[in-house]
């Protein structure tokens, strides 16, 4: 079912009918969903999930809240698949107010300690099912839709998207998303 979906978004987004429908949304009370999602993605792994909000200053903000989730399940599902027993994944989401307070920057930062990525993959990893080879990661599973489908959204949105990983080190990326107040 995962595979048809991701087909579907992809489908979509190729023929320019990916739709963003955004609204009034409380960032808190969407961000409340995550831990226990993120408890069930984890399942039997050893890992250390912390989700963090701070410097909430607008609760409502216009923005699609299905694409946003989307973007984030998407990049913590991948930390939480590539990240070893032992290791950490944070889910960090903030506000930067800037231009007189009148527009919101929605900060999010997604960190892991897992196997992080090689400058060879990180050129290349938005592509349609693009995987990274590897011993380590041939054992987890996916299709390597994922990331195309994260970073079709974010332009769409237009999501800043910044990734800074090194193999062995983990991953963080970076989502800077230009808002305005509902």
């Amino acid at each position: 079912m995962e595979l048809v979906n991701e087909v579907l978004d992809i489908t979509q987004i190729e023929n320019g009918q990916l739709r963003i429908n955004s609204q009034p949304v409380n960032i808190p009370k969407l961000l409340d969903d995550f831990p226990p999602m993120l408890k069930q993605l984890q399942g039997d792994k050893k890992l250390n999930i912390i989700c963090n909000q701070h410097d909430l200053y607008q609760k409502t903000l216009l923005v699609d809240p299905l694409r946003l989730k989307q973007i984030y399940t998407n990049i913590l599902s991948n930390a939480i698949k590539y990240t070893p027993d032992g290791g950490s994944v944070t889910f960090e989401i903030y506000e930067e107010l800037f231009l007189n307070n009148k527009y919101i920057n929605l900060i999010a930062v997604i960190s892991d300690t897992g196997i992080g990525m090689s400058q060879e993959y990180i050129n290349h990893m938005y592509s349609k099912f693009s995987r990274a080879t590897d011993s380590r990661i041939n054992k987890v599973g996916g299709y390597g839709l994922g990331l195309s489908i994260v970073k079709a959204i974010c332009e769409q949105l237009q999501i800043k998207l910044s990734l800074s990983s090194r193999p062995g080190r983990g991953s963080i990326f970076r989502m800077q998303l230009p808002v305005h107040e509902a």
